[in-house]
């Protein structure tokens, strides 16, 4: 999708006269091979989905202002030259929760991980590099942690083990699942909903 007017927008009246929107943005790798396994998961306990943001791995959020992001497709295109490789998603992986950088609590989280995640890991750190900025503005460290979203858990212990136990039984037959990265995808979020910006082709083509 190239740069410029989203049709979707039509439909509203306060959008009309948008270009495009230029707050947050992110890089992601949508997963479609994925979305069948995990949309209804995703539907319940991510909100995400229902701001507009496909089944995916996250390669860097929040990325560059809006404003700034014509400047930075030079140095994106060149670091996402290359070909992915295939990978698989084999369990699905736990996390407990705790608290943030902040002190915060924050729920668990139920993802899907990449095998092998070199890829992704070297993308992600080669962003931060290049742009000075740290994945989820550092509020879980300062690394990167590949990862598809299945669900968010809860603040109740008891609740999120019987959520994630749910999932996990769910997902089981269906694992492992091969995926064939094909394109990044750049968001920008407009109040509460996420729009594509533009699609890379991975590999270096487009």
């Amino acid at each position: 999708m190239p740069i410029g007017y989203n049709p979707a927008w039509q439909g509203s009246p306060r959008r009309r006269s948008v270009v495009m929107p230029t707050g947050e943005t992110a890089i992601i790798v949508p997963v479609p091979e994925a979305e069948p396994l995990v949309g209804r998961w995703r539907a319940r306990f991510d909100k995400h989905a229902a701001q507009g943001v496909p089944a995916h791995i996250t390669l860097l959020s929040p990325f560059v202002p809006g404003t700034q992001l014509d400047a930075a497709l030079p140095a994106l295109r060149e670091i996402l030259a290359g070909p992915p490789p295939d990978f698989r998603f084999e369990e699905l992986v736990l996390f407990p929760g705790g608290r943030d950088a902040s002190g915060q609590p924050r729920p668990g989280l139920a993802v899907l991980t990449p095998k092998p995640d070199d890829w992704f890991l070297d993308r992600s750190r080669a962003l931060c590099r290049r742009f000075g900025l740290l994945p989820y503005g550092g509020r879980y460290g300062t690394d990167v942690h590949p990862h598809l979203t299945v669900a968010y858990g809860s603040l109740d212990r008891v609740e999120q083990e019987a959520r994630f136990a749910a999932i996990a039984a769910d997902l089981a037959p269906s694992l492992p699942l091969r995926c064939q990265p094909g394109t990044a995808r750049i968001l920008v979020r407009d109040d509460d909903r996420w729009w594509t910006r533009l699609e890379l082709p991975l590999g270096g083509g487009g």
